[in-house]
C-alpha cells in the first residue's frame, strides 16, 4: 500500500493545514516514509531522498486548483492497485479523491482532515455544503483537530459521521529542543497567519494600554509578531502610526529555527481570533499555541474554540472574548504577574508533551 499525503500549498504561516502536513509526516517511520508521496506546492526540505514528493502550481483560483489536483490523484490512482490518500482539507484534495473512489474500481482508502474555516463556508453555499456530504460518503475517515470542531462538524453537517479526533502537533524541530531558560525582560508573542480573524489590531491596541501604564514595572515590556499575509501591510502602518515600532515588532515569513529563539525569549503567547460565522471565521485549533506551551509560555486564547482542548493538559490558559479590549488587557496584566513561576513553566511544559505524545501514537497507527 502506498500513502499520499496531499496538501496544496504549502509555506511559513500559510496556516494550520500546512503546519498540521509537516508534523504528519514527522510521525511516519522510516520504512513507511519510503512508501509516501507529498503533493504541495512547495517541497519539504528536511527529508532529502526518503520522501519522494510532487510539486504542483499554485494558484488563488479555485476551479484550477480543484483541477490540478484532481488530474495529479488521478494518474497515481492509476498506477495503483491499493492506496491510502491523506487530505489536509476537504477542497479541493478531499472532494477530488472522493469523486475518482467513487468512478474507480481501485481500493483506495481515503483519510480527511477537517477544518473549521470550510465547515463555515458550507453554510453559507449549498453547492459546496452537497459537495461535503457526498465526500463524506466515500470518506473512511474523517479526522477532526479538535473536540470543538467535531462538535461543529456533527451539528452543521451531518450528526451521525463518525470522526475521531487527533490534535495536530509542532514539527520535529520544534519537539527536540533544548534546555529552556527565559530572560528577565517580559515579552509577548503571536505567531499566525496575518489575516483579520486573527485580532492582532485589537491585540496591539492592548498591548499600547498595558506599556504605557507599566512598561517601568515590567522590564523592556515589548511584542513581537510572526507570520505572513495580505494584513501585513496594515498592521505596519498601525505600528508605525501610533509610535510603537521600538517596542512592537512583526516578521514576515520567519523560518522555524528563528521561530524557536522566539518562543524561548518570550514569555506570554497572545492569541484571540474572533469567531464569525458570517465571515467564515473561527479558531479550529491553533497549533501555535501548542507550540507556545512547548515553550513554557503563559497563553491567552480565545473563547469558543478548539483551543479549548488545551486546557486539560496543564499550564496557564486564559480564554477571552477577542472583541473585548478589556478582557484582553486584563489577561495580559494578570499573565504579566505569573508568567515567569517555575511551576507553571514545567507544567505547561509537560502538559504539551503529554498531548503531543498522545497524538504521535494516534497518527501511526493511520498507516
Amino acid at each position: 500500500m502506498k500513502l499520499i499525503i496531499f496538501s496544496q500549498y504549502f509555506y511559513p504561516f500559510k496556516g494550520g493545514i500546512q503546519r498540521l502536513i509537516k508534523s504528519r509526516i514527522d510521525c511516519l517511520e522510516k520504512s513507511k516514509l519510503k512508501k509516501t508521496l507529498l503533493i504541495s506546492s512547495e517541497p519539504y526540505k528536511n527529508y532529502n531522498k526518503e520522501l519522494r514528493q510532487i510539486k504542483i502550481n499554485y494558484t488563488k483560483n479555485r476551479l484550477q486548483q480543484f483541477f490540478s489536483t484532481f488530474l495529479s490523484i488521478l494518474k497515481l490512482v492509476y498506477k495503483e492497485n491499493y492506496i491510502q490518500i491523506e487530505c489536509a482539507s476537504i477542497y479541493p484534495s478531499g472532494i477530488a479523491s472522493a469523486i475518482i473512489k467513487f468512478f474507480s474500481r481501485k481500493k483506495i482508502r481515503l483519510i480527511i482532515y477537517l477544518h473549521g474555516d470550510e465547515i463555515l463556508k458550507s453554510q453559507n453555499n449549498y453547492c459546496y455544503l452537497v459537495l461535503i456530504k457526498f465526500t463524506c460518503i466515500f470518506c473512511n475517515e474523517l479526522i477532526s483537530n479538535s473536540n470543538f470542531i467535531k462538535k461543529f462538524f456533527k451539528s452543521k453537517i451531518n450528526k451521525n459521521t463518525k470522526i475521531n479526533i487527533i490534535n495536530p502537533i509542532p514539527s520535529r524541530n520544534f519537539i527536540k529542543k533544548s534546555n529552556l531558560k527565559k530572560n528577565k525582560n517580559y515579552t509577548l508573542l503571536s505567531v499566525c497567519r496575518l489575516v483579520d480573524k486573527k485580532n492582532l489590531i485589537n491585540q496591539i491596541y492592548s498591548f499600547e494600554k498595558i506599556y504605557l501604564k507599566y512598561s517601568k514595572k515590567y522590564r523592556k515590556l515589548k511584542y513581537i509578531i510572526c507570520g505572513s499575509g495580505p494584513e501585513y501591510d496594515k498592521i505596519k502602518k498601525i505600528i508605525k502610526s501610533r509610535n510603537l515600532g521600538k517596542v512592537v515588532k512583526i516578521y514576515n515569513n520567519v523560518n522555524d529555527s528563528k521561530l524557536i529563539q522566539f518562543y524561548k525569549s518570550s514569555d506570554i503567547f497572545l492569541m484571540t481570533t474572533l469567531t464569525n460565522f458570517k465571515k467564515n471565521s473561527i479558531e479550529g485549533f491553533g497549533i501555535s499555541a501548542l507550540e507556545a506551551s512547548l515553550f513554557g509560555m503563559t497563553c491567552i486564547l480565545p473563547k469558543n474554540s478548539g483551543s479549548e482542548d488545551l486546557k486539560k493538559f496543564g499550564g496557564v490558559k486564559f480564554f477571552v472574548d477577542g472583541n473585548s479590549l478589556k478582557q484582553i488587557e486584563n489577561s495580559i496584566l494578570y499573565a504579566l504577574k505569573i508568567c515567569k513561576n517555575k511551576k507553571k513553566i514545567n507544567s505547561s511544559i509537560k502538559g504539551a508533551n503529554k498531548l503531543i505524545y498522545n497524538s504521535i501514537k494516534k497518527y501511526k497507527s493511520k498507516f
